[in-house]
């Protein structure tokens, strides 16, 4: 057996570095393989849905308390927006 050589401090003397412990881990590259998919949007059932919002938005306790909060230059403004 080969006895490798240490130095006067203990620490073991080496020739050659280890080059297999210091590589990098090689990650395999993910394939995707996508599909382009036709969307179907249902636009009668999208514009129910937003006008159902607006709805629930105007009668709601957070636009009278955000009302409130603005000042009456700007109040015209967000009475037109609504």
């Amino acid at each position: 057996m080969l006895k490798t050589p240490f130095d006067s401090d203990g620490f073991q003397i080496v020739k050659t570095k280890r080059f297999s412990k210091n590589k990098q881990t090689k990650i395999p590259i993910k394939q995707n393989n996508f599909e382009k998919q036709e969307v179907s949007i249902d636009i009668e059932k999208s514009a129910r849905r937003i006008q159902s919002a607006v709805e629930e938005l105007r009668n709601s306790k957070y636009t009278e308390e955000a009302l409130k909060a603005v000042p009456a230059s700007l109040f015209t403004v967000s009475e037109r927006l609504l």
